[in-house]
């Protein structure tokens, strides 16, 4: 098992490797027989999201839905405004404006040229006052929005590979 979510009804779901999305629901064996690589994420409204592959994917009102990102799906963040982030291995991380909407909108590439530098996200989480904080193979970056700073073992981290929990 690589992820656990308690969704608002108190249900509980379980991302599994070669096991699937399975959720300990009423009447419900498992969602998706999809392998589940290490992520899932519950947003406010609700909403559960996991890494399949390249894929994100949920369940909506209208079934079964996936988004494919090119590259091995490693965190996924409903933030507090509404969007959808996606940490990728390869090609770095990506913003979607309206996770509501999100066949119908295209994911925005974030900070491009620090993920050419062979940088791989890891993992993502929202801070106390907005700022997203992303854990990668060469460091911590903070993002604002309006810039971004990236922490090493230079600025006194351990170690410059970073994951979060």
């Amino acid at each position: 098992i690589y992820d656990i979510a308690q969704d608002h009804e108190g249900s509980l779901w379980f991302a599994c490797w070669l096991g699937g999305l399975s959720g300990i629901v009423p009447g419900v064996a498992d969602v998706s027989d999809d392998p589940v690589q290490e992520t899932m994420a519950l947003g406010a409204e609700g909403q559960l999201w996991w890494g399949c592959g390249s894929s994100i994917a949920w369940v909506d009102d209208d079934g079964a839905q996936r988004r494919d990102f090119g590259s091995l799906i490693t965190d996924i963040l409903p933030d507090s405004k509404g969007r959808l982030w996606v940490c990728t291995h390869d090609t770095g991380v990506y913003v979607c404006p309206d996770r509501s909407a999100l066949l119908g909108s295209t994911p925005e590439r974030v900070l491009p040229a620090l993920w050419d530098n062979t940088r791989r996200s890891l993992s993502i989480l929202e801070g106390g006052d907005g700022e997203i904080w992303i854990a990668t193979t060469h460091g911590l970056v903070r993002y604002d929005e309006s810039d971004f700073v990236v922490f090493t073992s230079q600025d006194g981290l351990a170690n410059d590979h970073v994951s979060m929990s």
